[in-house]
């Protein structure tokens, strides 16, 4: 299992993401708008151009799968002299500043969209799938590290320095890094019902993402980061290695995700940002001054939900049919959606945010409490076989063995009992005497489990063995269980 390819695309989410990082919350560029309050209303700009960029890889995805080689250039050049030309923008006479720190921020937000969703696909398309995971969290962990010790130490020339030079190590490896179908990747993709559900998890890890970085001390793009603070790097980076650390423990959950079916899959992980995000209420609302511990927890669960969500794309990537900037272009886009709306409205307003942060809660919380059969199936057949009723898959999904069911062999039994007792003419408590004893159990169980006495059950028992043409119990059993009698015994008894 080579480490090419995820060693280089990581060293590229790396750099990308320090970009984004001192770009967003850095002094330098700050420093650099300092003289012009219009300059916090450029990243407005930013969060539309990401808007407009995810809008176009959800809806013209083939486009971009035809332009990847142009599209590298030219969108890496546009991020770094897009950067030069928003730090300088209100230090200049030449062009409006507003003008141009608003439109030098359009085309960041475009072009940064654009190369974190090639960088993603190609990770989707090169990276062996044991590998995704790993290299998706290492990333993160040290784009975290990195960004905190260059925010702090490096001087504003230095940090504008980084993030001109930054695209150019994504260009480089998008360009010699060539597509290749990876081994462990699923076959069959998913569809129908288990697609629709894919892509509305993925819109949902989406907004969660933007409410874990509101809430935790990250915040959102253009704000303050208070582990950017040269006089204070020690602290920065034993609180980045905390957080980073509950990210670690946290992702522990993404663990063989991809062999999973989708009704089940991201339970865990909704739900522990979903308490992530009432801790963080608290502690906002409630609470004086925040804890190291609480602030720490909230910031690993941020970055955590940034692991989470391009995980999700890179499985959606590997596993649906059609373009794969396209699950790319549906989370960036409710991501993006919901930016802009917290930044131009629900940041200012608490009792909104506070509203929107508990309606997402119970999103959440529905999402891990509600099976997804639930959404999707309007109607339950008469009778069915194992894929139909395997309990965690909804259609187009993937199915494991109806042995490993409990729910789907208990309904495939009493289904299949019901036909026999139709098709053999029994009455309904012949019936439920032939389900219970399609299970194995005893004529006394029988008799406490239908409150009966056993002479009606052996009465009720004579019946069924006539009408089915048998002599014994076995060979009930074979009839109900048909050739995998044994298997089906086995997992019964």
């Amino acid at each position: 299992m080579s480490l090419r390819n995820p060693l280089l695309l990581g060293l590229s989410l790396v750099a990308i993401g320090i970009w984004f990082n001192l770009v967003g919350y850095s002094g330098a560029f700050s420093a650099y708008g300092s003289l012009d309050a219009a300059f916090e209303d450029t990243r407005f700009a930013f969060y539309v151009g990401r808007v407009v960029i995810a809008a176009c890889l959800m809806l013209m995805p083939a486009f971009f799968e035809r332009s990847v080689f142009p599209l590298t250039i030219v969108m890496t050049l546009i991020m770094a002299f897009g950067t030069l030309s928003l730090a300088l923008s209100f230090n200049q006479t030449l062009v409006p500043p507003i003008v141009l720190g608003a439109g030098a921020s359009l085309f960041l937000g475009i072009s940064y969209m654009w190369v974190d969703a090639a960088l993603y696909v190609r990770i989707a398309q090169s990276v062996e799938a044991p590998l995704v995971v790993p290299a998706i969290i290492g990333a993160q962990i040290a784009e975290q590290l990195l960004g905190a010790v260059f925010g702090s130490l490096a001087l504003g020339g230095v940090q504008l320095l980084i993030c001109c030079a930054a695209p150019l190590l994504p260009l480089a490896v998008l360009l010699c890094v060539k597509p290749q179908r990876p081994s462990g990747v699923q076959t069959k993709p998913l569809e129908g019902a288990a697609r629709t559900h894919f892509l509305a998890l993925i819109a949902v890890a989406g907004v969660a993402v933007l409410a874990m970085g509101a809430m935790s001390s990250v915040g959102t793009w253009g704000a303050t980061r208070p582990d950017y603070d040269s006089e204070r790097l020690g602290a920065s980076l034993w609180f980045n290695l905390l957080s980073c650390s509950f990210a670690v423990v946290c992702s522990l959950s993404l663990r063989h995700s991809d062999n999973k079916p989708i009704s089940y899959r991201f339970q865990i992980p909704f739900l522990l940002i979903s308490c992530s995000l009432v801790i963080s209420l608290y502690a906002n609302t409630l609470l004086s001054s925040g804890t190291l511990f609480v602030d720490a927890l909230m910031t690993g669960v941020e970055y955590f939900s940034h692991i989470l969500f391009w995980v999700m794309i890179v499985q959606a990537m590997q596993q649906l049919e059609g373009s794969p900037y396209r699950p790319a272009g549906v989370g960036m886009l409710a991501y993006s959606i919901f930016s802009l709306l917290w930044i131009s409205s629900i940041e200012a307003n608490s009792d909104l945010a506070i509203f929107v942060l508990i309606s997402l809660i119970c999103g959440l919380v529905f999402i891990v409490s509600v099976h997804p059969r639930l959404l999707y199936e309007k109607s339950t057949p008469a009778m069915a076989d194992s894929d139909e009723l395997n309990e965690y898959a909804v259609e187009g999904d993937r199915t494991i063995p109806v042995e490993a069911n409990s729910i789907g062999l208990s309904l495939m039994l009493a289904r299949r009992c019901a036909l026999l007792a139709q098709e053999y003419g029994l009455t309904k408590r012949e019936a439920e005497v032939l389900n219970l004893l399609a299970q194995g159990r005893t004529k006394t169980s029988i008799c406490q489990l239908l409150t009966i006495s056993e002479g009606t059950v052996r009465t009720h028992t004579a019946h069924i063995f006539h009408k089915l043409d048998i002599n014994s119990q076995q060979e009930l059993v074979a009839i109900v269980y048909g050739s995998d009698v044994e298997d089906w015994s086995r997992e019964l008894a």
